[in-house]
């Protein structure tokens, strides 16, 4: 077990993950299990994925592009809801499935540095509606998420519209995010990161001070190979 460490340091960012990182779970649990979702469509999802995570599981299959592939089911488990029902099944996840799961040791970091006066910016390959409302629940100034894709009608059309905010990406979207807000930060010199899977690496290599938080087995190895604090209980 890792020392935790009670005080967090000065910096004008601070980016945290959500899935194993703010929460224990998988994010996207809150979206597969709304009662808005079939059990038709649940099975539809893990069955068409079941192959690509097994070979994942088995590392013949990089995390990246599972992600991406996942990403992209869990859009099309969404096809035909308007945006405002999307948004109700995110608020749900969020503040009614993922409730049990927060990591209040997490949590009192983020609320350490918010106090401090950095920037709190939620960064997750989840979809944009979902982050917006976790960002609204735990008091964050904004989050980074993948767009799902609608129609001229606000139906979501099954796809999305955006790259998916995983891996190397998050790093650029991140800068693009700090750019269309008129924040000005260097992440290597005035940034922290959260974060639990060696996906991770690129957000968590970017900044200064790199939190390698309840890591995965292959996180955590490269965090002590590379001197990064690791943050659990």
């Amino acid at each position: 077990m890792e020392d935790i460490v009670t005080s967090t340091p000065t910096v004008r960012v601070a980016l945290f993950d959500i899935s194993g990182t703010l929460v224990s779970v998988n994010a996207w649990l809150g979206i597969t299990q709304a009662p808005q979702i079939s059990t038709a469509r649940r099975r539809w999802l893990i069955g068409s994925h079941l192959p690509m995570w097994l070979a994942w599981k088995m590392r013949v299959y990089s995390e990246i592009r599972f992600r991406d592939r996942w990403i992209r089911g869990l859009a099309h488990l969404l096809k035909g809801f308007h945006r405002d029902q999307v948004q109700e099944i995110c608020a749900w996840g969020v503040n009614t499935y993922l409730a049990p799961y927060y990591r209040e040791d997490i949590l009192e970091e983020l609320k350490n540095y918010k106090q401090s006066g950095s920037t709190i910016v939620l960064v997750s390959n989840i979809f944009q509606e979902f982050v917006d409302a976790m960002c609204q629940r735990i008091g964050a100034d904004g989050g980074i998420g993948t767009l799902l894709a609608y129609d001229d009608a606000n139906i979501a059309t099954g796809k999305i519209a955006s790259m998916p905010s995983a891996g190397p990406q998050k790093v650029e979207n991140v800068i693009a995010w700090l750019q269309q807000h008129n924040i000005k930060a260097n992440l290597s010199t005035e940034a922290a990161a959260y974060a639990d899977s060696i996906s991770d690496v690129p957000l968590l290599s970017a900044v200064q001070y790199p939190n390698a938080t309840y890591p995965d087995a292959q996180l955590r190895a490269y965090a002590q190979q590379h001197q990064w604090r690791i943050v659990e209980k």
